[in-house]
């Protein structure tokens, strides 16, 4: 053994680590070993370590003895022995692999190999030890099948009925890869242990497995229930309105004044509708889109899934939202893993963690029999718009508009749903137009004249007036009295001054008494160059302004948010101009020169020379003249409470997720 190897690089084992094939002399007592003698004995060795392991198994308690006396044996001092003649034939020098061994032991050091009670085998004397090189574990084998006793049918049963009679798509869901492999050799082999029934129970019971199997019920159910409704109640008929609208349905009743429609929605609910043929611009009958679903669908419905969801499509495009939900359904029946089909279906993306959210938000909320989470129930009907959330609980929207009409009927009317306060400087005021005629005097047998002052227009701004006084205004020029006629000089005098800078409020209350989602308003006006309207929301004390009104304002603005939750609308118009007056000379005649009854001039006549100033207002909120229909209108939506719904949420304890934005 302590001889030298004198020639030939040394080849190590890949199993035991020992130098191999090594050329040259070699002593007596230690004989060369060939290469393919070598890889003899390490089989041979671990055909002997599997032979003790079923040994193990099967003897029981006598078998730790001889167990022991074998391990003994193999933990004995010594070379790697030559092949016992009992070892299988060997391959030829170069052409051992892997794959013929069982199974890749750990490093280990030279040992015996074989385990029969032989005489002890010769050593191979090394020039000097080499240590084992490691070796990396490799990764543990798939499960074997348990021994044990035969399986119980019923628990056969159940994994055929609750799991391996899935879909693909739902059992990768459910099972991961390495309880697949188990439950696989299960079944194949028919024997397990207790561990290994219990293991069949809580797989094909669990919760994941309960969600898919109550998914794929949803799908067959609801399948079901389309089938009819979405090949029968096809739309072939066409509807097109003045207003731009287009209905698809079908006809079924006409009479000279109305056509009757048959129209389906994608849950398969249908009604009756009455369009008055007024309002038809054009019925084509056997032009709907259902007419051509039927031809598209006999092509499709033997085909691929992708040809199915290319259809679905179309149908969308061509407004049949009950047909692209069949479709979807019937995707869904042979590849429930679609994704098109499920967005279009309604279903999630992942079941599983469809359930695992439901877990955390109270579970799963029946609606329009359907279960849903509450975050997508929530997303569902705030997207659907005809709800809203105010302060986490659910409103039904209702449309209510409020408005006033010309200032002249509305100051008449005894119902006024909008209050009107004019604040600092802020006045009624109106255009008016001061007509004149001459009527008889009784007591003095002369005609005189009467001053017949007519409104025109009336709105709010911020007040001119003029007072009238004796004598020429500024800058006239002069007038030539009449025969017969006494000149009289009068003029305006303004209050204020022209050019001076006005302001002035006018706060507009709207009680609505409903909870208020959103509101837009509308505030006619006229403005001029000099003057200016602001609309501004009051809120909380502070005025937020909306608007600035333009030269001819009559359009709706949208409220900020701020109105949401309230039940009145208060709003501020800020109202500004600067002081103008337009000059104007009138000459009348106020009185007539009186005659006697020979026909003779007793008494001159009366004439006046008036140089006025005429208001010009540059700012008029609310312009109203008799035939004004509206002035103001707040266009608002409210919110109706949605008990029930309200109650679906709370009972589930998903509250919170509806103050969530």
């Amino acid at each position: 053994m302590e001889e030298k190897l004198q020639s030939g690089a040394p080849i190590k084992c890949p199993l035991c680590g020992l130098p191999v094939g090594i050329e040259g002399p070699a002593s007596a007592a230690a004989p060369p070993m060939s290469r393919a003698d070598h890889l003899a004995a390490v089989t041979s060795l671990q055909r002997g370590r599997a032979a003790q392991k079923k040994l193990l198994m099967i003897v029981g308690g006598a078998g730790v003895l001889v167990t022991g006396a074998i391990i003994a044996l193999l933990a004995q001092p010594g070379g790697v022995a030559e092949p016992s003649s009992a070892a299988p034939p060997t391959k030829p020098a170069g052409k051992y692999t892997l794959d013929d061994a069982p199974e890749a032991p750990a490093p280990v050091t030279r040992q015996a190999a074989s385990v029969q009670p032989a005489p002890p085998p010769k050593p191979v004397a090394p020039a000097s030890p080499v240590p084992a090189a490691p070796v990396q574990p490799a990764p543990p084998p798939p499960r074997a099948p348990s021994a044990g006793n035969a399986l119980p049918s019923e628990v056969l049963l159940l994994v055929r009925q609750h799991l391996l009679s899935l879909p693909p798509y739902y059992r990768d869901l459910c099972v991961g890869a390495t309880e697949r492999s188990r439950v696989e050799a299960l079944v194949a082999s028919g024997k397990g242990t207790a561990e290994d029934i219990q293991f069949l129970k809580d797989l094909c019971l669990s919760d994941k497995v309960k969600v898919v199997r109550d998914e794929l019920s949803v799908v067959t159910e609801s399948l079901r229930q389309l089938e009819k409704d979405a090949l029968e109640g096809l739309p072939v008929d066409r509807l097109t309105l003045y207003d731009g609208r287009t209905l698809l349905g079908r006809v079924v009743a006409e009479t000279p004044d109305d056509v009757r429609i048959e129209r389906k929605m994608a849950g398969g609910v249908g009604g009756l509708m009455n369009v008055k043929r007024v309002d038809i611009k054009a019925l084509e009958k056997g032009k709907g889109p259902g007419v051509e679903f039927k031809t598209r669908w006999e092509a499709a419905r033997k085909g691929s899934a992708s040809e199915q969801a290319g259809l679905v499509v179309w149908c969308k495009e061509n407004g049949l939202p009950l047909q692209a939900r069949f479709l979807s359904l019937t995707i869904l029946s042979s590849e429930p893993g679609h994704p098109l089909a499920r967005a279009e279906a309604g279903l999630p993306s992942n079941p599983i963690q469809r359930a695992i959210d439901a877990a955390t938000q109270g579970g799963l909320l029946q609606f329009e029999g359907r279960s849903w989470t509450a975050v997508e129930l929530k997303e569902k009907l705030l997207r659907d718009g005809t709800l809203a959330l105010l302060n986490g609980e659910w409103y039904v929207r209702k449309e209510r508009t409020i408005s006033v009409p010309g200032l002249f009927r509305y100051d008449r009317q005894d119902d006024k749903p909008v209050a009107f306060s004019p604040l600092n400087g802020a006045v009624t005021a109106h255009d008016t137009e001061t007509v004149y005629a001459m009527v008889q005097d009784l007591a003095t047998n002369s005609f005189v004249e009467k001053a017949d002052v007519k409104f025109q227009r009336r709105f709010f701004s911020c007040p001119l007036t003029v007072n009238v006084k004796a004598g020429r205004g500024p800058g006239a020029g002069p007038v030539t009295p009449k025969q017969h006629f006494q000149l009289t000089f009068v003029s305006d005098q303004a209050e204020p001054p022209a050019g001076k800078a006005m302001t002035g409020d006018l706060v507009i209350n709207v009680p609505v008494n409903q909870p208020i989602i959103e509101a837009s308003v509308k505030t006619l006006a006229e403005v001029k160059s000099g003057g200016s309207i602001t609309i501004f929301l009051l809120h909380e004390g502070q005025r937020v302004k909306v608007y600035q009104c333009a030269a001819r304002e009559d359009d709706l603005h949208k409220l900020p948010d701020l109105v949401r939750g309230k039940q009145a609308v208060d709003l501020v118009a800020v109202i500004g101009q600067t002081a103008a007056y337009t000059p104007k000379t009138e000459r009348r005649v106020v009185k007539l020169p009186r005659k006697n009854d020979r026909g003779l001039i007793i008494e001159d006549g009366k004439e006046v020379v008036h140089d006025r100033l005429i208001p010009d207002f540059k700012a008029t909120l609310f312009p109203s003249n008799s035939n004004t229909v509206e002035v103001f209108r707040l266009k608002v939506t409210v919110g109706e409470p949605a008990a029930a719904l309200n109650d679906l949420f709370r009972k589930a304890g998903a509250s919170e997720i509806l103050k969530t934005k």
